[in-house]
């Protein structure tokens, strides 16, 4: 990975996450200088593609940031005095005290980006345009020099840049495609599929029961774990409950069905099956479109027509794999994602 030259902050209103800084090649905890490590999105805190979605881009730069805002205020200290080149800011909750004119202030040299790291958070009850905190949000961004979705297509994020003003600028969420493959890929796989519950409940739609359908129906082992309990159990132990274990559940199987119906959440899920040769099957996030336009519906007819075809055509099977494959890896591999850096639309102060 070719490092960007430049000082990077990703800065959060709030986030369950603490603040860490990668120093010498290693993510540690600004507070107390102990290793990041997360169940939820971390193999390790070494560099080299240990890190997933958009938690890889502190080290995307010769020196990368996580500043969770929220941290400082609790404590009453000031923000740290690094003299960043870039920003990527995420206000979703504290609009009125978390402002782009205090980070112009703390960081006068910084370019400042509103990062869009999701179009709403699920569960909320902002789900229209109108809502007064999605018109906070957009009178947000207008504030900053460019705005940044991890999106390939606009798709329902159209009318969210007309309002804005500004032509978005697209930096994929990243995946170090070498890395997951070299440590996860399996050449041998069972006649079995997946069945991915993401851990807010309305995301699941009629995932279980469609695979429960199709493994009895074609004589498939049924694979399952609850995301949801694994996520709070890892986060309490985290020695017993870690990624890799999930991972390398799910990456033996032939299919991973996911009939998330949300067409703006990003589908870090497919990107990873697309980089270990896993049929994603279902679902509308939005890479499911981009690397697994064949099963990108949550049409089951469809679904299942699909499936039968893999499973009777192997030369059919292995274009999807493969063409999913060269696609994650020409926009979502780490060093592509460099690059929609390096381009993204400045507006001019």
């Amino acid at each position: 990975m070719n490092k960007i030259n430049k000082k990077f902050a990703w800065i959060v209103d709030s986030s369950g996450a603490s603040s860490w800084v990668v120093d010498n090649g290693e993510a540690r905890y600004l507070k107390d200088n102990s290793p990041v490590l997360n169940p939820c999105w971390s193999f390790d805190n070494k560099p080299g593609g240990a890190f997933l979605y958009n938690w890889q881009y502190p080290f995307m730069f010769e020196e990368g940031y996580f500043l969770n805002w929220n941290d400082f205020i609790k404590d009453g200290t000031e923000l740290p005095d690094v003299d960043f080149d870039i920003i990527f800011l995420s206000v979703y909750k504290n609009y009125d005290y978390c402002t782009v004119e205090k980070i112009r202030k703390k960081y006068p040299n910084a370019r400042i980006a509103g990062y869009i790291k999701e179009l709403w958070s699920p569960g909320q009850d902002f789900f229209t345009f109108d809502h007064p905190k999605y018109v906070q949000h957009i009178e947000f961004l207008k504030t900053c020099d460019a705005v940044v979705l991890y999106s390939i297509e606009l798709g329902i994020f159209r009318y969210m840049q007309e309002q804005v003003g500004t032509e978005f600028s697209i930096v994929a969420m990243p995946i170090n495609v070498d890395y997951f493959y070299n440590n996860f890929y399996k050449q041998e796989r069972e006649p079995s599929l997946f069945c991915y519950l993401p851990h807010m409940h309305n995301r699941r739609s009629n995932t279980e029961q469609f695979s429960r359908y199709i493994a009895e129906k074609y004589n498939l082992k049924f694979v399952d774990r609850d995301v949801e309990a694994w996520r709070v159990k890892g986060q309490q132990n985290p020695d017993e409950f870690k990624l890799n274990d999930f991972v390398d559940k799910w990456s033996r199987t032939l299919f991973h069905i996911n009939l998330d119906p949300d067409n703006y959440m990003p589908g870090s899920q497919a990107m990873q099956c697309a980089t270990l040769g896993v049929i994603n099957i279902g679902g509308l996030n939005c890479s499911h479109k981009l690397l697994w336009p064949e099963t990108a519906t949550n049409d089951t007819t469809i679904l299942e027509r699909r499936i039968v075809e893999y499973l009777s055509n192997p030369t059919k099977m292995t274009k999807a794999i493969e063409y999913a494959h060269e696609t994650v890896k020409k926009f979502h591999d780490t060093d592509s994602v460099i690059n929609q850096i390096k381009n993204i639309k400045w507006n001019d102060r």
